[in-house]
């Protein structure tokens, strides 16, 4: 049943969410509608056991799902060879893929599927 939500909720959930900055009340209102799938599944509501849960299937959370996500946007961006995108990226997206490795205690520029690894350990 979760692969089934995973396939199919998670990816309407968070259609291009990785081009656009999320305050900190979307994360929250995004974040409570995924958990609403953990509780009607499992029967929980305490945050600390859905981690529990996340860990115990191989996922991440989804705070961290999305900033991967955002990982991969900025770090094709900075590799796009349009010299439009390379001027946005270093205008708007340099110092948040460093503050997104930071959080994450990540140093350099990492692709995003060595950042999901990281962020996972």
């Amino acid at each position: 049943m979760m692969h089934l939500f995973s396939s199919y909720c998670k990816p309407i959930l968070l259609y291009a969410l990785d081009s656009v900055h999320l305050s900190n009340s979307n994360l929250k209102s995004l974040t409570h509608s995924w958990h609403a799938v953990f509780w009607k599944l499992f029967g929980t509501s305490d945050v600390d056991c859905m981690n529990v849960i996340h860990r115990f299937m191989g996922s991440l959370p989804l705070v961290t799902v999305i900033d991967a996500r955002r990982v991969g946007f900025l770090y094709r961006t900075m590799s796009c060879s349009n010299t439009v995108m390379n001027f946005v990226y270093d205008v708007f997206g340099r110092y948040e893929l460093q503050a997104l490795l930071a959080k994450y205690d990540i140093t350099g520029i990492c692709s995003p599927r060595r950042f999901t690894f990281l962020a996972r350990n």
